[in-house]
């Protein structure tokens, strides 16, 4: 039987948030953050245990969270490390066996079970499966303040999360040393060489950056 290994990314600093208050516990439609995030996967087929990464000063708040759900599979918390790539090779590293990760923002709390579904459905033959929204402004290249470079708008793609990877293709990615600090897990697939799939993303599925991105939800 097929299984998923659910990971979730939050222990980040968001430095972007601009508040003492850690966005993964602000309020959003009636409910904490990240559990909405979390509860997005509840009806999620074939996922068999999930991993929220967390910065140590926020586990136990969270745990508090928890321990008032039914969660339908196995889940865990752990502390995460300095770095995006850390943290997910951490929970990485944590998973029990299984044929695919998916890993996701815990700041995008409205990812809809239609977009799961179709990066699942895609993965069964694919080793590596991310979603994207086609770029429809005009993007430019720039350095030093000027414009070096009009990029082609129909060849540039912005990425989203739930990104989905069979379990052996993410670990010879984790193998393969790669130094550099990366934006998302795809990235390390790419340094594979190995294809990496793109399914059409969803509008709706935006990434809880800002507190201005609290007001407009």
């Amino acid at each position: 039987m097929s299984t998923v290994g659910l990971i979730i990314t939050a222990a980040g600093n968001s430095t972007r948030f601009e508040s003492d208050k850690s966005k993964q516990f602000y309020q959003i439609d009636g409910e904490v953050l990240l559990i909405k995030t979390l509860k997005a996967f509840f009806s999620t087929p074939y996922i068999s245990e999930a991993i929220i990464t967390m910065k140590k000063d926020n586990i136990e708040e969270l745990e508090i969270h928890l321990n008032s759900m039914s969660i339908p599979f196995k889940l865990t918390v752990i502390e995460g490390g300095s770095t995006r790539k850390e943290s997910v090779e951490i929970a990485f590293n944590a998973l029990s066996k299984c044929n695919r990760v998916m890993i996701h923002d815990g700041a995008r709390p409205y990812v809809s079970e239609d977009l799961i579904s179709r990066l699942l459905e895609k993965s069964k033959d694919k080793n590596a499966v991310i979603p994207g929204l086609k770029e429809t402004d005009t993007v430019k290249k720039i350095e030093n303040g000027k414009v070096v470079e009009t990029l082609d708008r129909d060849a540039v793609y912005r990425i989203q999360t739930p990104q989905v990877f069979s379990y052996n293709t993410l670990k010879d990615a984790y193998n393969n040393r790669y130094q550099e600090e990366i934006t998302d897990e795809s990235m390390l697939i790419e340094k594979l060489g190995t294809e990496v799939y793109v399914v059409a993303g969803d509008i709706l599925n935006r990434k809880i950056t800002t507190l201005n991105d609290l007001i407009l939800s």
